[in-house]
């Protein structure tokens, strides 16, 4: 397994998940402790200490991460604002990738405690989780997730606890506690009888930040199974997160879509440039426009829109207000498409941007790789330099084919 690689990640839920826990995966799957130590210590946060061990719960071993804080007994957990929490990572030196993660996991909870206590994100105060130990929690998830440089995550089997969880600031809430559920708004989820806390904010405000809901799971080849270890000891069922980081099994990056038609026979031609910027501009994947016949042979348009599903109703919006439609065609399509990344090919006319699309064969398969320069770049360049826009494309891809592109 390659750290250069982009993976793909399931979180398996099927005794709930913490933060703690979601590291103690991390760490079981191989995640380097002692670069997690490293990571944490340019958060520049005092008063703890963390460890790892191996346990044993039904049969079934995994590691246990605690965060021990070191600070003086009878000292009360103190608690923290959105805004302090977001300035702690900002003077951090942490890589730009964790920071970034780190704050979407807390913009996510601070969103969540918002609506349900009816404050501002930055003002919301994090009682629960605004100690150092769930801090470390959350920000450790992140060091990890950008460790394995984990594309996407999925999650599956979200098992809820019943009974009430007393907290220091609010009292007695019901489970799950209703900044949890709020977070797992949209997702499936499986409610048990088992009178614990399984999904605590901290692991609901990850899932709701790393992974997507009702994801169907691509075929995977699975590299690295990790058990994380919960504090309580369960009658039913061993008290682990299951954390399973693998590469898609086949070549191709597969995806469900929306695909948006209508057919015009009635709209002024130049009416089309604006509508695709406005298209584009709010999440369209692709937009093309194919001639077609309509009834009493009239010539005619039909204008496709593909994007993502829940960008399907802007879609809808704009094309009712900005075209003379009165009837639209949605239907789910499956996509299939080679990954792809924008690289900078050096040519004798400058630098030229270059899509690359390959695929990570499995065995027996033959791989597949393509380079395209970019229309856009290569027609800067060709206005600089005053020399023919196929100079330059027929450069950049030359270039880029002799670096092994």
């Amino acid at each position: 397994m390659k750290k250069s690689e982009k993976h793909i990640a399931i979180f398996d839920c099927y005794s709930g998940v913490s933060g703690d826990m979601a590291v103690g995966a991390f760490l079981d799957c191989g995640m380097d402790f002692a670069h997690l130590k490293r990571e944490l210590q340019k958060l520049k946060l005092n008063g703890y200490v963390i460890s790892k061990q191996k346990v044993k719960k039904k049969g079934i071993q995994g590691t246990k991460f605690t965060v021990t804080i070191t600070q003086k007994r009878g000292h009360k957990k103190k608690a923290i604002t959105f805004r302090e929490i977001k300035s702690l990572l900002d003077r951090s030196s942490l890589d730009k990738n964790s920071i970034a993660l780190s704050k979407q996991i807390f913009t996510e909870l601070a969103k969540a405690e918002g609506a349900v206590h009816g404050q501002k994100c930055d003002d919301v105060h994090f009682h629960e989780v605004g100690a150092v130990d769930s801090i470390i929690d959350i920000v450790s998830v992140a060091i990890c997730f950008t460790f394995f440089n984990i594309k996407k995550a999925y999650v599956k089997n979200i098992h809820i606890g019943s009974g009430s969880v007393r907290t220091s600031s609010h009292g007695t809430f019901p489970l799950p506690a209703p900044a949890t559920i709020k977070l797992l708004e949209g997702y499936p989820l499986t409610f048990t009888n088992i009178p614990h806390e399984l999904i605590t904010p901290t692991g609901a405000s990850c899932i709701a930040t790393l992974t997507q809901p009702n994801d169907a799971i691509p075929p995977l080849v699975v590299d690295r199974i990790g058990y994380g270890a919960g504090t309580n000891e369960f009658n039913e069922r061993s008290n682990f997160f299951r954390l399973m980081i693998g590469r898609l099994q086949h070549a191709l990056h597969e995806e469900e879509l929306s695909l948006v038609e209508t057919n015009i026979d009635d709209m002024q031609p130049f009416v089309y440039e604006e509508l695709f910027e406005k298209l584009f501009a709010r999440g369209a994947r692709d937009v093309f426009v194919t001639p077609i016949l309509m009834k009493k042979n009239r010539p005619a348009h039909m204008l496709s829109v593909l994007c993502e599903q829940t960008r399907e109703e802007i879609m809808l919006n704009i094309l009712f207000s900005e075209t003379s439609t009165i009837g639209v065609r949605v239907q789910t399509v499956r996509r299939a498409t080679l990954s792809r990344e924008i690289v900078s090919v050096k040519t004798k006319f400058g630098s030229v941007q270059v899509k690359v699309s390959k695929n990570t064969p499995s065995k027996g398969d033959s791989s597949i790789r393509k380079a395209y320069p970019e229309y856009e770049s290569c027609k800067r360049i060709a206005q600089r330099k005053k020399v023919p826009l196929l100079a330059v494309y027929s450069e950049a891809q030359y270039c880029a084919q002799k670096n092994g592109w």
